[in-house]
């Protein structure tokens, strides 16, 4: 549904703001859309400064989380870059989601962003509002070009993808599906194997938070492969978990690997593996 014809309904409810509007000979469709695009500059303009913040802040993760796994610099750099690299595709996905475009490898079934456009704009749609324009604002508003086909003005849909959209971006064969279906029960027994580190709390050395470390990556690890097969992988939001499909899932989940072997797996190992030797060395 078109949100300037739902905001122009909420306008009309108001006499004296369209009595406003018509002296200025001013549409009310085209003021809805002034004020529309307004509110989203200055969201994309927030978003922006956030996303930059969100950028260095994964790139700084990234580069000082490899630091103790990664041998050389070369290596850590491209973890910090990779760190940084996603917080660019986050921020760029975000800025089309709020112009009202919704990637088809992106399965994010909500419509926050276009919900909480319309809750900054109804307090500009009234009389009292209109009476505090100047002259400059008015000329602004009549030269402003209206597209109501415009994307940003859609509502993005709120219905998760369909089982044969999820297939035609995932392209699962049976030979695929077993093999996830195997992963699948080796994870299940790391996350049980992951409680062994419960173990450290009664007992010495450093062996079992090693060993609770180096299956939750092994946990991770799996995943990662799956998502790798499956060309789906799940991504924290804010607020709840959405699926990434097709390649940008697969390119996710490698970058995802590399993250869980340098910072779990190996540590993990190397750790359980030098508990070991103190322990027959004394």
């Amino acid at each position: 549904m078109n949100m300037v014809y739902e905001l122009t309904r909420v306008l009309q409810g108001d006499a004296k703001a369209l009595e406003i509007l018509r002296s200025h000979e001013v549409k009310p469709e085209g003021y809805v859309a002034f004020v529309f695009d307004n509110e989203l500059r200055k969201a994309r303009h927030i978003g922006a400064g956030v996303g930059f913040l969100l950028t260095v802040g994964l790139f700084l993760i990234s580069f000082f989380a490899a630091a103790g796994s990664v041998s050389d610099a070369r290596g850590q750099w491209l973890f910090g870059f990779g760190g940084g690299l996603l917080g660019l595709i986050i921020t760029w996905g975000t800025m089309r989601h709020m112009a009202g475009k919704r990637w088809k490898y992106l399965d994010q079934p909500d419509e926050t962003a276009s919900g909480f456009q319309l809750l900054g704009m109804v307090n500009r749609l009234d009389a009292k509002h209109m009476a505090r324009l100047n002259e400059k604002a008015w000329a602004q508003l009549k030269a402003y070009k209206l597209d109501l086909n415009a994307k940003r003005y859609q509502r993005l849909p709120t219905e998760p993808k369909t089982e044969r959209e999820k297939a035609v971006v995932m392209k699962m064969s049976p030979t695929k599906k077993r093999l996830v279906e195997c992963l699948e029960r080796i994870q299940r027994w790391c996350a049980w194997l992951i409680l062994g580190g419960v173990l450290a709390l009664v007992s010495p050395g450093l062996f079992f938070v090693w060993w609770a470390w180096f299956f939750a990556g092994l946990w991770l690890t799996l995943e990662c492969f799956m998502g790798i097969i499956k060309r789906q992988i799940g991504v924290f939001s804010e607020t709840n978990v959405i699926d990434l499909y097709g390649w940008p899932a697969r390119a996710f989940a490698w970058f995802m690997l590399a993250i869980a072997l340098a910072i779990f797996v190996v540590p993990g190992a190397l750790g359980m593996w030098e508990a070991i030797a103190k322990l027959f060395l004394r």
